[in-house]
Order: C-alpha cells, then structure tokens, then sequence
C-alpha cells in the first residue's frame, strides 16, 4: 500500500492538475504546463515547491546546472518512484552552463546533469544562452567583475558546444536538444550549421511580449516553443501606463470576471494559444490557484483580443545584444 508521508501521494488516487500536451514525435508528448526552478532560489523552499509540483502531477520538471539544485531534483524523482511513479511519467530537462562552452566542458556538465538527476538520459537539454561566460571552476556559474558585471567570454564558439549537444543526441543522452534565450538571427544561424536543428527553443513570452513574428517563423521551422517569463520579463520597468502584468487593468478585471488570480489568466493565455509554460518558482499557494482554476474556463474570443492589445512589440522584452550579430548575444 502507497502512504502518504509529507512528499508525495499515491500516484494512483491524486488527479494530475494538468492534463495539456503537444505532440513531439510519435512517442513523446511535452506538457503544456511545466514547473522551472530558479537562480540562487533558497534550496529548502526549491524542494518544497518542487515536491509540491510533483504532487500535482506536474511531469515537466525544469532544472539548470547553474541553478545548483539538481541534486535536489534528483531525490525528489527518487523518493517519486520508489512511490510508484515511473520515469517515463516526467520530462526531465536540464541547461548546459554559460560556462560550459569551451572544449570538452558541454558534455561534461550534461554527464553531471544526469548524475545529479539520478537519470541515464534527459528528455531534454538546452543550451541556456548565446554567449559563454569566463568562470574560474565548475561551480562559478555567474561570474562577475569588481563592478557586479558579467564576465563574458566574447571567444565563445557555440556552434562547436551545438555540434557537442548533436553528439550527446547521438548518444542517446538526451531525446531532444534545444535553446533558451536566443533570438530569432541566433537560431537560424545555429539552423544553418546544424546537423540537427534545435527540437525546442525557450523565449521570454508574455502577455506584454508576444513575440507573434519569431513564432510564426519557428513554426515553419517546425521548432516547438516553451514561454519562460509568463509573468513578465524580471528586466522590465514598470509605467503608469505599464504596469507590472498582474496589475494592469485589463488582466485584473479578466481574473476579477472569472473569479481567479491575475496569474491564471495569464497563464490561460498562453495555454489557450497552445504555448507550453514554465511556472517560474511559484509558492505552493501561487502553483494551487493555477493548477484549481486553468480547466475552469475558456477565454473568450473577445477577451483574447484585449489581451493580444497589450502586446508591447519587442518594448518589454529581455536584454539583447545586437552587437554580436546573430553570432553570440542575449534575449
């Protein structure tokens, strides 16, 4: 018999909290709601609320190396399955480090993404931004100058860490490879080069940041799309006429007409266009108002207009870096 014990309930009896998905090839499915762990996020309160997405049945689990959680992760999927989950019941994702592009270091940090994971293959792996950063050892993963900057590593060669990524989806280490951060000039020209373009790409895709012309393109490309930033860009800078996305008027009468949190409708709106979100390090309260109210209701015709209104055409987007010509640079 399956006991409850403060982390995780019978598989067999907890409705899962979500049940949306797109189809990525013939036998694997990506889920259109996923849970992201976050930078330098306390590591007590990364268990809890990853326990708690578990619990939901929420099967994409997003980790980074550079999160330094993933050992975390790993015990969570262990105590999971010794409790009668499967591994094929998660989609288990991880990033290569900003500085892991030199040599040998992409697969080596993928190796340890998958010891720490407690897995023998992810579902899948990114690159997790365009330009490589300069750290001193395996564990300094943001460097920083005197001044609090970035030490970029301006000599990056991710086509040589992409042709390594093609390599470890050779060796069947992970079953799709992917992007995140990169703009739309980046991705073509990783497209170019590749052996194998990337299966996914994660954007900064929000009610303010639509980003309608890249999807468009990437869907031509048969790239499948994950949102990141649902609830805005954490670069954004917050107007009278702007404000921060749940506070803005149009979104807080929606969820005040639907009787939900303003998170849920921005949530919906994406979900509703079929684009895959990760829940960016919600508290169990925050993950519980999503997970009870997404199924609830459709919106509209009408509403979805007022919602695609507010998109701000590029103005509220991450940080770019037009210099590097679509060679390296930051979305």
């Amino acid at each position: 018999m399956y006991r409850f014990n403060g982390l995780f309930r019978d598989p067999r009896k907890h409705k899962p909290a979500w049940t949306g998905e797109i189809r990525l090839d013939t036998s694997h499915f990506l889920p259109l709601l996923g849970y992201s762990t976050k930078m330098n996020e306390d590591i007590t309160l990364t268990r809890r609320n990853v326990t708690h997405a578990v619990n939901r049945k929420i099967s994409y689990i997003e980790s980074a190396y550079s999160h330094n959680c993933e050992k975390v992760i790993g015990q969570i999927y262990e105590k999971a399955w010794l409790r009668g989950y499967k591994r094929r019941q998660f989609f288990v994702s991880s990033k290569v480090p900003m500085i892991g592009y030199e040599g040998h270091l992409a697969s080596k940090f993928m190796k340890l993404s998958r010891r720490n994971l407690g897995v023998q293959e992810m579902d899948a792996c990114f690159v997790e931004g365009p330009v490589g950063l300069q750290g001193k050892d395996l564990n300094d993963v943001c460097p920083v100058n005197e001044k609090g900057e970035c030490i970029l590593d301006e000599g990056s060669d991710f086509i040589r860490v992409w042709r390594t990524m093609e390599d470890q989806f050779l060796l069947n280490h992970t079953n799709f490879i992917g992007l995140c951060n990169f703009n739309i000039d980046q991705i073509n020209t990783i497209c170019q080069w590749a052996r194998f373009p990337p299966h996914m790409v994660q954007m900064d895709i929000n009610v303010y940041n639509m980003r309608k012309e890249e999807r468009r393109i990437l869907r031509e490309w048969r790239i499948k799309i994950i949102a990141t930033h649902i609830f805005g860009s954490p670069t954004f800078i917050p107007t009278k006429d702007r404000p921060v996305l749940r506070k803005h008027p149009t979104v807080m009468k929606l969820a005040s007409d639907h009787g939900v949190v303003a998170n849920v409708i921005l949530v919906k709106f994406l979900t509703q266009q079929n684009i895959v979100c990760m829940l960016p390090g919600c508290s169990r309260d925050e993950q519980d108002q999503i997970y009870a109210n997404i199924t609830k209701f459709q919106l509209s015709y009408e509403e979805m207009v007022m919602l695609n209104k507010l998109d701000t055409e590029g103005a509220a987007r991450l940080m770019d870096f037009p210099d590097y010509k679509g060679d390296i640079c930051f979305t």
